[in-house]
């Protein structure tokens, strides 16, 4: 019941866990992984965000928090994903499959135009559903 219950958080933790690892044994491509979960389909690369407000991603690809009616710009996060997918690539010598995911750990927000990122965006309340049920299949949205 506990495990269930908060099994995100737990993921959280082994991963930060986990990535120092791989930090310290490959050190020297000198890259900090957030989360990284191991899963019998693969590697889950997962970049965790956690802003305050909606998540609104245009068509070109521009990432925009709403506050309170207000648009802000935010980092795109889809580059440093890219960059830890290289990494792991090496590292694992493309002997295992890479599944990378962007989460966005407000649960109170609303995405808008996931569709529009090359890497696939979902709210960590989704995240067990997703890798528990991941089967393998090509998850890259919108253009690459």
């Amino acid at each position: 019941m506990f495990f269930s219950r908060y099994r995100e958080w737990l993921l959280v933790f082994l991963s930060l866990w986990f990535g120092f690892i791989i930090w310290n044994i490959f050190n020297r491509y000198k890259h900090f992984f957030k989360i990284l979960w191991l899963g019998d389909k693969g590697v889950f690369n997962i970049e965790a965000k956690n802003y305050i407000g909606d998540l609104t991603i245009d068509e070109e690809g521009n990432w925009y928090r709403v506050v309170n009616g207000q648009k802000f710009g935010t980092e795109n996060p889809v580059f440093q994903v890219k960059r830890h997918n290289k990494v792991l690539n090496n590292i694992l010598e493309s002997k295992i499959p890479i599944i990378d995911l962007i989460v966005w750990t407000n649960v109170e927000s609303i995405i808008e135009g996931a569709q529009y990122s090359p890497v696939k965006v979902l709210k960590v309340d989704q995240l067990t559903y997703f890798i528990e049920s991941f089967n393998g299949e090509e998850i890259y949205q919108g253009k690459r």
